[in-house]
């Protein structure tokens, strides 16, 4: 086992023809000591495997037992494999690539050395080998970009649009909330001064939930756990939903955001989202085997890519507007026409004895005393975990973030938190005048004094407020 892991690499090359070259690379990028001189690279390359600056290396002579290793491990496991030219070149080589994909999407494969012909290079990528290097130089411009150093991007706010943020979108069936944030998000982007200037207000990074695809996909792996082939594949289904859902928004966004695939992380720089926002579903595939990241943790990928790009705030959108003693949408059952709730009553009731908190740290809620326990469509409990935020999300933020400091959460549709019909679960006969409306839980009035504005003036205001650090409630590293 590797002490203070910084990749795993898989290589084909059985007579060592790329291999010297690759350590070397490696080596610049993760290296601290003397860089390993070829007589003692290839001593190394004899051994089936070796570790040398922090980068496990392991060797196979057969291209076929590539896929087998690669299905052995539960992705993200290898950080890249690289096949020499030759082994590329093999009767099945583009299909064992492919095979590779069909099993870890996200993971590069690159084919390396002399011969790399337009009609190879042009099979293997389309089985998924999207790297190519023949000489030394283009090997170390393409290790740089598959192991890109992390870099901090002045005004940047990371964006996570979770997945209930989708479910209310697909419920609500005459709300367009989703696409209102993603168009302020656009606006805040860039500002003008006085003289008419443009310049960037914020950098931005979106990031989503899984939502309703992912839901389908979670439904499928606990009907069939008894199948295997159905659990091998939940985490790249799930990491698959992350990217569906963020294409569907891409429109929303206009032509100020781009779509990027997990491998192309490396067009995120300080020129690029100065221009557009860059939609990405998960952290650099590097960084998720080296902290050992599920595929299917969002929230987790979402702290990552911030902690990379050096951002201190993540705001969080979801169908819930801050930390509570227990879910706010306990007794909530939607009503199947229009998604709101079919019985305020009930869920007024639910919520009696809850609780918001407008600051709470992540030890406080690792520490059991807030429930984060989801509940379903039935409004009851449905036996999921990590309500708001996922556990491991919360422990990568505390043990491995330097730079993120808060969470703020912000809720796709404030006005569903205010009812009408809100009744004191004591006083079921309380008096309503008739423009006021009452938070579920707080019980604060949703309207007093701000008749004039619109709900969808007042999400605007609060996403606006949150890029600002202003929220009804967030999550900080330390208290």
């Amino acid at each position: 086992m590797v002490q203070n892991l910084e990749a795993r690499v898989l290589i084909c090359d059985p007579y060592h023809v790329i291999v010297q070259g690759l350590v070397r690379n490696l080596h610049k990028r993760f290296g601290i000591s003397e860089p390993p001189n070829p007589e003692s690279i290839l001593i190394m390359s004899k051994f089936n495997s070796f570790e040398h600056s922090g980068v496990e290396y392991t060797f196979v002579d057969d291209i076929k037992v590539v896929p087998k290793l690669v299905k052995g491990s539960t992705p993200p496991y290898y950080s890249l494999i690289v096949y020499e030219t030759e082994q590329a070149k093999k009767d099945g080589g583009a299909g064992i690539i492919a095979d590779v994909r069909k099993v870890d999407f996200f993971l590069p494969q690159m084919v390396v050395g002399r011969g790399v012909t337009a009609i190879l290079a042009g099979h293997c990528a389309r089985a998924g080998a999207l790297y190519f290097a023949e000489s030394s130089s283009e090997l170390a411009e393409q290790v740089s970009k598959i192991f890109q150093r992390p870099s901090r991007l002045p005004k940047l706010k990371v964006i996570k649009i979770g997945g209930s943020a989708f479910d209310f979108d697909r419920q609500n069936k005459g709300s367009y909330n989703l696409q209102t944030i993603c168009q302020t998000l656009s606006k805040l982007h860039r500002e003008y001064d006085k003289s008419g200037y443009e310049k960037i207000a914020n950098r931005i990074i979106v990031t989503a939930g899984a939502g309703q695809f992912g839901d389908i996909i979670k439904d499928q792996r606990s009907k069939y756990l008894f199948n295997p082939g159905v659990v091998a594949q939940y985490p790249m289904a799930m990491a698959e939903a992350l990217e569906a859902n963020l294409k569907s928004i891409k429109p929303y966004f206009g032509s100020k955001a781009s779509l990027l695939t997990t491998g192309a992380f490396y067009y995120i720089s300080t020129s690029s989202t100065s221009k557009r926002i860059p939609l990405i579903g998960t952290a650099p595939h590097y960084i998720m085997v080296r902290n050992k990241i599920p595929l299917q943790d969002s929230d987790t990928h979402t702290v990552a890519l911030a902690e990379f790009y050096g951002a201190e705030r993540i705001i969080l959108i979801k169908r819930t507007d801050g930390v509570y003693n227990f879910d706010p949408y306990r007794g909530f059952v939607p009503n199947p026409a229009d998604g709101t709730c079919a019985d305020i009553t009930r869920w007024a009731m639910a919520q009696e004895y809850n609780k918001r908190y407008s600051v709470v740290s992540v030890d406080e809620l690792l520490s059991g005393n807030i429930s984060r326990d989801g509940t379903g469509i039935d409004g009851n409990a449905d036996d999921s975990t990590g309500h708001l935020m996922e556990e491991s999300a919360l422990i990568y933020m505390r043990d491995k973030c330097e730079y993120v400091k808060e969470i703020l959460i912000v809720h796709i549709a404030p006005e569903e938190m205010f009812c009408q019909e809100r009744k004191n679960a004591k006083n079921p006969y309380i008096h309503l005048y008739a423009n006021e409306k009452l938070h579920i839980v707080t019980e604060e009035d949703g309207v007093a004094g701000d008749y004039k504005t619109s709900w969808q003036s007042r999400l605007e205001k609060s996403i606006e407020n949150a890029l600002k650090g202003i929220a009804r409630s967030k999550i900080v590293k330390e208290r």
